[in-house]
């Protein structure tokens, strides 16, 4: 009895290699995701949170004399925590486009999939930067001038990674503009990283709606992390009554900031952003005392900016084109309330104009 072998629609979509091809093109598809390691040591293991270290930098070494004992240093770490989530994918393919001998359906579905997939991955990593501790740096412009004094903050360590430049297409336009700009088919292969479409001052120019800040961020190789608790997972669904195939796909991840000082968030503020939200006031030791929460202000002060304050008994009112004066620079200490019931704190730039302002009532000890 002869036999016949037909070629069904199941044949010609493998779940497998639909995942092996979303997962090489996820990479590929996405800015941040691109500049991200992705690490799988933990792939298969259970928790939703996940904590990881923060280290911070010991110091300097210290010239020690013969026979001196050597001076140690505490290595600290802040922990950071991290929820994972799963996000996912899915598309319809229809038996005629299937079996069309135009195109490539499963191919082309792959490849959105991946685009899908990567873009809510850079969202999210864009989301971790804002929330990390990372160096800031505010411009009003992108040139090549900005991008030399924010590369700046780096000192001696400015050239230990590959850089990237992630910027906007205004900022792309600006820079292609500058006579020090090297276009992408100048580079050496080995210098450039992933999606660079040219280079300036060693930084790797990269552009990405995702910038809406009207600056840029600055990223060193290996600062940015996907920690994978398991690759693209993909499924099939014959809907029969459609006589279409849906495929699914998904991945379970978390964003990190491995090294925040790898990173400087270029600002370009054309407002003042209000704080008033992150202000606290809280009693001090002293009769009038109060006591401003400086550590968490200080996280939100650009590197080429002073976090500063006014006492009064109303509110002020910030304008980003207006210097402010009669303002006293805001440290850990104690402030003397007196008769004051308020406190203005702002953010300003070199040129005393504030970036950041916020008014909060004073809680002073009686």
């Amino acid at each position: 009895m002869a036999t016949y072998d037909m070629t069904k629609l199941a044949n010609l979509i493998d779940p497998e290699v639909f995942a092996d091809y979303v997962e090489q093109k996820y990479v590929d598809k996405g800015v941040f995701t691109a500049l991200a390691t992705i690490d799988t040591t933990l792939e298969g293991s259970a928790g939703s949170t996940l904590k990881f270290p923060s280290y911070q930098y010991i110091g300097a070494s210290a010239v020690v004399d013969e026979g001196d004992e050597i001076s140690t240093s505490k290595l600290e770490a802040t922990p950071v925590s991290v929820s994972v989530k799963k996000i996912a994918k899915g598309i319809e393919i229809s038996d005629e486009s299937m079996l069309s001998a135009l195109g490539n359906p499963m191919e082309e579905g792959a490849s959105q999939v991946a685009t899908s997939l990567a873009d809510y991955t850079d969202s999210d990593l864009k989301a971790a930067i804002e929330d990390a501790n990372v160096l800031r740096f505010v411009v009003n412009s992108i040139t090549s001038d900005t991008l030399i004094d924010a590369l700046a903050l780096w000192g001696e360590d400015l050239n230990d990674k590959p850089i990237a430049f992630v910027t906007d297409n205004k900022g792309l336009a600006s820079l292609r503009k500058d006579d020090d700009y090297i276009n992408g088919s100048e580079i050496q292969t080995d210098a450039m990283i992933r999606g660079t479409i040219g280079q300036i001052w060693g930084a790797n120019i990269i552009p990405s709606n995702k910038v809406t800040n009207g600056g840029g961020y600055l990223i060193k190789q290996g600062a940015l992390r996907i920690v994978s608790k398991r690759g693209i997972n993909a499924e099939t669904q014959r809907n029969a009554s459609r006589k279409t195939t849906s495929l699914f796909a998904d991945k379970i991840y978390a964003p990190y900031v491995y090294k925040a000082q790898d990173i400087i968030v270029l600002e370009k503020h054309t407002s003042v952003t209000d704080i008033s939200a992150k202000i606290e006031s809280v009693e001090g030791k002293t009769s009038g005392g109060t006591v401003i929460n400086y550590a968490d202000l200080i996280k939100l002060c650009p590197a080429n900016c002073s976090l500063v304050y006014k006492l009064g008994s109303a509110d002020v009112t910030f304008n980003r084109g207006t210097a402010l004066t009669g303002y006293t620079e805001l440290t850990a200490d104690e402030i003397a309330g007196g008769t004051s019931t308020k406190i203005a704190i702002a953010i300003v730039d070199a040129d005393d104009k504030p970036v950041y302002g916020g008014n909060a009532t004073l809680v002073k000890k009686s």
